[in-house]
């Protein structure tokens, strides 16, 4: 029975003998530690002030203690210090105090063990530590230990095992490599009847899966450990604990996100949404699960959208106050709306368009970046969609994004403005034009960035593409000055950026077919345009040639005056251009540019001579 603080203090006091004032002084030490953690545990008021008295110290010194009533103590009372929110940093704990912890890991006491078990993934927060761990056989002893005590203590030592090997999977590998039996033992407990122990035991299993090829592991994670996981979303003892585990197992394997859908994951996932409607923690898990299976799988968009509910959920978590679940939401979104025209409709269906342009001014940067990538892909050759978000403002929204700082969004800004102007109508590009200056235009197809640059150039030339195109408006908008920025785009690029130069001759390709006799005049009568054409012609890359030869062909179209086509004949023939023309016509390994080429030929024939 231990004696109560009063009484102890009172025999202390006292003028009794010697060996009970010896004995009392004991008792009082022996308790210390635990006061000194009861201190900190639950206030941090308490562990401020324990902090401030420079008490960690003088508790790390009691782990080295010849009593292992008080060393478990001691072990407590630091597990209550880390737990608060005023908690030390781990350097603080020196490198003798963390190799005791872990020795006591392997101490004859389990309950000692156990208590320094819980604390190694604390204390271990860097590579070197690490190191040490393994140095010291830290993970053998905690694999040891989880087989040698009863059921409660063994989930507490997995769930150290599954901390420490998330950070450093190396270790378990390492572990498992000198005892096989260890892995074993480990995927005998996806048996257990404790829902925590099967949980803790995919972890482990997936930790030391964690880098490996999938030819290494099929077994452990295809039949064993996914079905697991899967199965145990439906129990409510861990069910908000398994998402976060499974999209850390299928992350980047189309294999592994087949097993998971194969057992049925999406339905069990959804439903879990409901449930963690006010939990954002298990919200954020679930979503990224959810986006996870739905990045590039039409039959896992399709099992998701069966019910609207769902969806309307989804869209929910984009008002959440946590930037990282608006973040999942859209993450989740941007799956969704890869999907085929039908599917796209159906977020049209439920309203995106408000709460998505509401996130476009999100404060949290993150939050804008994947907003705008959802927004790419809803406003992508549907124009059902494109008139919704045109109507809801998107156009002036990504333009003002087109000039962000952050090179993310500006791309992403761009890439929006781009799809929207791919098959637009004329009201949509108009719309374009009217919101974005030529002069930004121009100084994003200068940026720094080849990316960018080529969504700049694929925007340009989606504006001057198809029938849906006023010249009028497009000579309006740039002041006349696009073909000589094409010309300066060419010039700057050169060769290094093949696919930069296939834009800019696609876009001279459609301004030739869609301008009058003037705009293709131009084309050939500038001479940097000229000088490039039987380079590009030549060029090692097939989609490069195609661009090239569309220009040719679109130069010389039938029904321009007589006049016209003769000078642009002649000009093409003194660059040399017909015959590569007609030596691609006959000897290059495309068809499809065999093909063009023979249109050129053929319009090259159907041209008079040029006058004596």
């Amino acid at each position: 029975m231990v004696a109560r603080p009063e009484e102890l203090v009172s025999r202390l006091a006292s003028g009794s003998d010697p060996d009970s004032r010896l004995k009392a002084l004991r008792d009082i030490k022996n308790q210390s530690a635990t006061a000194a953690g009861s201190l900190a545990y639950g206030s941090q008021q308490g562990a401020e002030a324990f902090l401030a008295c420079n008490g960690l110290q003088p508790l790390l010194r009691t782990l080295w203690h010849s009593d292992l009533r008080v060393v478990e103590a001691s072990l407590r009372a630091l597990r209550c210090v880390f737990q608060n929110e005023a908690r030390p940093s781990e350097q603080q704990v020196a490198t003798e105090a963390f190799i005791q912890l872990v020795t006591l890991s392997g101490s004859g006491s389990y309950l000692v063990a156990v208590g320094a078990a819980r604390l190694l993934p604390v204390f271990c927060t860097t590579d070197s530590q690490a190191s040490l761990l393994e140095q010291q056989g830290g993970v053998r002893k905690l694999l040891h230990l989880s087989h040698a005590v009863h059921a409660t203590q063994h989930e507490i030592v997995l769930e150290a095992l599954a901390r420490l090997t998330a950070t450093w999977p190396g270790l378990m590998r390492a572990a498992f490599a000198e005892d096989d039996s260890f892995k074993r033992k480990i995927e005998e407990q996806l048996k257990s009847p404790s829902p925590e122990a099967r949980f803790v035991a995919c972890l482990c299993l997936a930790n030391y899966c964690q880098g490996r090829s999938l030819d290494a592991h099929p077994p452990t994670l295809q039949s064993q450990v996914l079905p697991t996981l899967v199965r145990l979303l439906g129990n409510p003892a861990v069910r908000f604990s398994v998402p976060r585990c499974l999209n850390s197992i299928i992350e980047g394997s189309d294999v592994l996100q087949k097993v998971a859908t194969d057992f049925e994951a999406i339905p069990k996932l959804a439903h879990l949404l409901h449930a963690a409607i006010s939990n954002q923690a298990a919200l954020l898990d679930l979503l990224q699960t959810l986006a996870t299976l739905c990045q590039h799988h039409e039959a896992n968009r399709r099992q998701l959208l069966t019910d609207h509910t769902t969806l309307k959920l989804i869209l929910g978590a984009l008002e959440s106050p946590d930037a990282s679940v608006r973040v999942a939401a859209c993450s989740c979104l941007r799956g969704l709306s890869r999907s085929v025209k039908n599917l796209r409709c159906s977020l049209v269906d439920v309203d995106i368009a408000q709460p998505l342009m509401k996130l476009l001014s999100d404060p949290n940067l993150e939050v804008q970046q994947m907003a705008t990538a959802v927004l790419c892909n809803m406003v992508l050759d549907f124009a059902v969609v494109k008139d919704v978000l045109v109507a809801a403002g998107c156009v002036d929204k990504l333009v003002s994004l087109a000039t962000s700082m952050d090179s993310d969004l500006r791309l992403n800004a761009v890439w929006g403005l781009q799809n929207l102007a791919f098959r637009g109508s004329l009201e949509v590009k108009g719309s374009i034009m009217s919101a974005l200056p030529w002069t930004t235009l121009t100084s994003l197809l200068r940026d720094e960035s080849p990316e960018l640059q080529g969504k700049a150039l694929s925007l340009l030339q989606n504006l001057v593409h198809g029938s849906n195109t006023s010249m009028t408006q497009l000579t309006a908008w740039t002041g006349g000055n696009i073909l000589e920025e094409l010309a300066q785009v060419l010039y700057r690029i050169g060769d290094k950026e093949s696919s930069l130069q296939e834009h800019a001759m696609q876009t001279l390709g459609n301004l030739a077919g869609i301008g009058g006799e003037d705009e293709r005049d131009e084309i050939i009568n500038n001479p940097g345009i000229l000088s490039l054409l039987p380079t590009l012609l030549a060029s090692s890359q097939e989609r490069l040639r195609l661009a090239a030869l569309w220009l040719v062909i679109n130069i010389i179209p039938v029904g321009d005056r007589e006049t016209c086509l003769a000078m642009r004949r002649t000009k093409l023939d003194h660059a040399g251009i017909k015959s590569i023309v007609q030596q691609l016509r006959d000897t290059d390994p495309s068809q499809d540019i065999r093909e063009r080429a023979t249109t050129a030929c053929n319009r090259f024939l159907s041209i008079m001579e040029e006058p004596p």
